[in-house]
């Protein structure tokens, strides 16, 4: 699902090109694959030079948990509460994307529905959360950031399509408008 989401950002001019290359015989995302890897290799040699990465302890004195159990619940934890509050955001935007479109009705109650739920996963995933699972909304913020900046510079960079100089239509384009 990564190599693909990559996949597909970088053909929308998202991610660098390069994360578009394909297999030419199977039509993985070759780059993708390789860069994911080489990313999960890192993570790897980070928990087990740090023996851990978080604490190992347990409630119980003298027992730790294996080596790769705290980094993985950081990352459970992080992908969970990502998830959801990609879901919070798309049941939100859905509602004025899908107003004029769908049953309204409908609709109301689908986003509602998303949104409830997605604000109760949230909620469990930072309420009283333990160490290190209490860093994962700081975690989420600091990633948030650095997806809207980098969408503000590969926007900026990307040229504009001829005749794009502005973002409203001419007078004469505007039904039962007056020149």
């Amino acid at each position: 699902a990564v190599t693909r989401g990559m996949l597909a950002m970088a053909r929308a001019g998202r991610l660098p090109s390069g994360l578009a290359t394909v297999d030419p015989r199977f039509r993985t995302p070759v780059v993708g694959t390789i860069l994911l890897g080489v990313i999960t290799l890192i993570c790897i040699v980070v928990v087990v030079a740090t023996n851990g990465l978080f604490s190992r302890a347990t409630g119980q004195p003298g027992v730790l948990q294996p080596q790769w159990a705290p980094a993985f619940g950081w990352m459970a934890g992080f992908g969970g509460a990502g998830l959801a509050l990609m879901y919070l955001a798309v049941s939100a935007a859905g509602v004025a994307g899908l107003w004029k479109q769908v049953n309204r009705t409908k609709l109301v109650i689908a986003a509602a529905a998303g949104i409830t739920f997605s604000i109760g996963v949230l909620f469990g995933a930072v309420y009283k959360a333990p160490s290190p699972l209490n860093t994962v909304p700081w975690a989420l913020l600091v990633w948030i950031v650095l997806g809207v900046l980098w969408s503000f510079i590969v926007l900026r960079q990307r040229p504009r399509p001829a005749g794009a100089e502005t973002s409203r239509p001419a007078p004469d384009a505007v039904p039962g408008s007056q020149v």
